[in-house]
């Protein structure tokens, strides 16, 4: 739904009348219905009104949309759309001149919700959490990266991140072998298994693409 305003959040429930139309299903290689397909976008719409007739009830989504209120109310906007980019990966509330200068220079990639993020937060709070509760750390750790990603609204790269954390810690708490390979292999199987049109997505294929890479 694209919207003419910009006085709607993350988490609010809109009214509007428009005619949708239905996407185009991803065939012959075409590479922007591959990527509406894979990121669950099957109908689109313009409408010239609409309404905010009230708040979601997804957790996530509203701690979410309270997370750009605060930046917003203590920073300058240019400044607080740059911090919530950078916490959520969710660039399309920056100023359009911004976020095309960060793409044309090449650092867009900055903003986006890696595996990065969820395997350092999940090793800081191993790290801290290991002599007082020993192998028992990983839960707490995945419960905060589980957060993480729900935040971010679960990225391809940072779901793969975090189920491989979890087969690490599985591992470790079992006293097992931990295998780079098998557990990326397990992360993609369930990842398909799960939205099957991720198989269509470039994040997909570059996330495990690049994680295949680094351990061959």
């Amino acid at each position: 739904l694209t919207l003419p305003g910009e006085d709607v959040r993350v988490g609010d429930v809109v009214a509007f009348s428009a005619h949708v139309s239905r996407n185009a299903l991803p065939a012959g290689g075409d590479g922007y219905a591959q990527s509406d397909f894979a990121n669950g976008l099957r109908y689109t719409a313009a409408p010239a009104q609409y309404a905010v007739t009230g708040r979601s009830g997804n957790l996530f989504l509203r701690l979410n949309g309270a997370l750009y209120d605060v930046l917003h109310e203590n920073m300058e906007k240019d400044a607080a759309d740059i911090a919530y980019a950078l916490l959520t990966g969710d660039m399309r509330v920056m100023d359009g001149d911004v976020a095309e200068a960060t793409r044309t220079g090449g650092i867009a990639h900055v903003f986006a919700v890696s595996g990065m993020h969820i395997s350092v937060l999940y090793a800081a709070v191993m790290l801290f959490l290991r002599r007082p509760l020993g192998r028992w750390a990983a839960i707490p750790a995945l419960l905060l990266g589980t957060f993480y990603c729900a935040m971010s609204a679960f990225t391809v790269s940072s779901v793969r991140s975090l189920l491989m954390c979890a087969f690490a810690g599985g591992m470790r708490f079992f006293g097992k072998k931990y295998d780079d390979l098998s557990s990326l292999s397990l992360a993609a199987a369930l990842t398909l298994l799960v939205s099957p049109a991720q198989y269509f997505s470039v994040s997909f294929r570059l996330s495990y693409g690049a994680m295949a890479g680094i351990f061959l």
